[in-house]
């Protein structure tokens, strides 16, 4: 069965963090939004590997405000890195 990991977006002094046990960093943004695109990121990548994903952000007060799940992919053909998948696209185009 594939592991389970949480990505928590939540507020820091002057920005923002990405937490995921998965990675040895916490990442730093200074925008919100900034943030939460990196841990969309972070998620579709990690479910590609067969991960089962889910995303936590808070607000400025530490209040819930969304989430989102990435189900880990099946199908083995598709678990490699999304850039890989993308140079093969643009060398065919």
């Amino acid at each position: 069965m594939p592991d389970g990991h949480m990505i928590l977006v939540s507020p820091l002094p002057g920005g923002w963090s990405v937490d995921c046990p998965a990675t040895d960093n916490v990442l730093v943004f200074a925008s919100g939004a900034r943030a939460e695109q990196a841990a969309r990121s972070l998620g579709v990548c990690l479910a590609g590997l067969g991960h089962d994903i889910r995303i936590a952000v808070h607000d400025r007060h530490g209040a819930l405000v969304g989430t989102a799940h990435y189900f880990p992919v099946e199908d083995p053909s598709l678990r490699a890195p999304a850039s890989r998948r993308v140079a093969s696209d643009l060398a065919v185009a």
